[in-house]
């Protein structure tokens, strides 16, 4: 069949594609954001945060919605980045929103981006993509296992953004700026940068590597956020704003679930005041890119009595250090059993807790934990533990069994 006047329509270069070379529609489906409106997250649920010199500083300020970082002298440091490491999708464009300050100082190194260090001091870019002051010049880098491909603002292929480019657009950095970055990975893609100005996205550079490289253009594409300013002699100060991290075309997760449970033993647990933990999972610290996402829970107790369960992020436990145990050599997942003296000292974060009594005591009702954090890292590598716990409301001890589901998407 053939149409005597067809019409193609051919869509530029631009923000209005993603990509992968679709028609941007108004449906991107939101795996992260954050405001920082009222705290810089000091429990570190969120963020993790190190700094190196007594004066590296990070404040936050409610009037600016943002977190100021500052260093003072040479080799100091602030970092801050999401525990959380962001799930990409292959055949989907990965869209990330950042927005801070990044004025030039004379020898002072300031980032933003999506990317990672290694868990040593001093926490040097390992992989990914970002936006570099570095004091003297302007960059967009992508680093691999840390070789970073480093392209100075007077190289990009796109724009130049210093007034002498395609849109006469004069990026003013000591302004604050909003850094987009969208990807397609599948190991050998193309990834875009740019920024948005007076609501336009505009490009400013590609590094294109299909049918150019011989692998990947970098080890993982599951990435966090990531802000920091490093000292190399001077003094300054960046901020820290707003993020977001979206997958454009929705998100259709396909990993898998798995439960473990403490077994056929009841363990025994006689603390009424913060209670006593049960059962735990971590992130193995080997598996960082891997999103766990804890999804429900069950625990009972075999004598009719009425208790106070709950599901808390870092606690603090008492007694012998539970055993940590890699589920399975598939999974990002280990988990731990309670010793049965593993009482609650410091009770961390509660995500999600509840009452069982009486009769309904031992019926062991499944709850969903779906709207809980996903597990992460910390800079250092530290993995964050969710405890299932149980609290008696009166003694003597009482015998529980619990469980505890998850899925989890490499």
């Amino acid at each position: 069949m053939s149409f005597v006047n067809e019409v193609r329509v051919k869509y530029a270069d631009s923000g209005a594609i993603d990509a992968f070379n679709r028609l941007r529609v108004s449906d991107p489906y939101t795996v992260f954001d954050c405001k920082q409106l009222y705290s810089k997250d000091t429990n570190k649920i969120v963020w993790d945060e190190v700094t190196n010199g007594v004066g590296a500083l990070s404040s936050h300020n409610a009037t600016n919605a943002a977190v100021a970082m500052s260093v003072a002298s040479n080799n100091e440091y602030v970092i801050r980045q999401t525990k959380m490491r962001f799930n990409y999708q292959p055949g989907k464009s990965q869209l990330y929103f950042l927005t801070g300050v990044i004025s030039q100082e004379a020898d002072v190194v300031k980032r933003f981006g999506c990317f990672h260090s290694g868990t040593v001091a001093p926490y040097a870019p390992v992989n990914g993509i970002y936006l570099e002051n570095d004091g003297t010049d302007v960059s967009l880098n992508i680093v691999k296992n840390g070789v970073i491909n480093k392209v100075a603002q007077s190289n990009w292929n796109v724009d130049t953004m210093d007034g002498n480019g395609p849109t006469k657009i004069n990026l003013n950095f000591s302004k604050a700026q909003i850094f987009i970055v969208d990807f397609e990975w599948l190991g050998v893609g193309r990834v875009r940068c740019g920024f948005v100005v007076d609501g336009i996205a505009y490009y400013c550079h590609y590094f294109n590597h299909a049918n150019s490289v011989t692998s990947v253009y970098m080890s993982t594409p599951n990435l966090p956020i990531r802000y920091e300013i490093r000292s190399a002699g001077g003094t300054g100060s960046m901020q820290h704003i707003c993020s977001a991290v979206m997958s454009e075309g929705g998100l259709n997760p396909s990993g898998y679930s798995h439960a473990v449970t403490t077994g056929t033993t009841p363990i025994s647990v006689s603390n009424v005041g913060n209670g006593e933990a049960l059962l735990g999972i971590r992130l193995k610290s080997t598996h960082a890119g891997v999103t766990i996402s804890p999804k429900s829970l069950n625990i009972i107790t075999t004598d009719n009595a009425a208790f106070r369960w709950y599901v808390t992020f870092n606690p603090t436990l008492g007694g012998t250090s539970p055993t940590w145990t890699s589920f399975a050599s598939h999974s990002g997942v280990e988990y731990a059993i309670a010793v049965g003296d593993n009482v609650v000292s410091n009770i961390g974060s509660v995500l999600l807790e509840g009452w069982s009594g009486g009769s309904s005591a031992g019926m062991g009702n499944v709850i969903e934990l779906s709207s809980l954090l996903k597990l992460g890292l910390s800079i250092a590598g530290v993995a964050d533990t969710l405890w299932v716990c149980a609290q008696p409301i009166t003694g003597p001890a009482k015998n529980f069994h619990a469980s505890l589901g998850w899925a989890e998407l490499a």
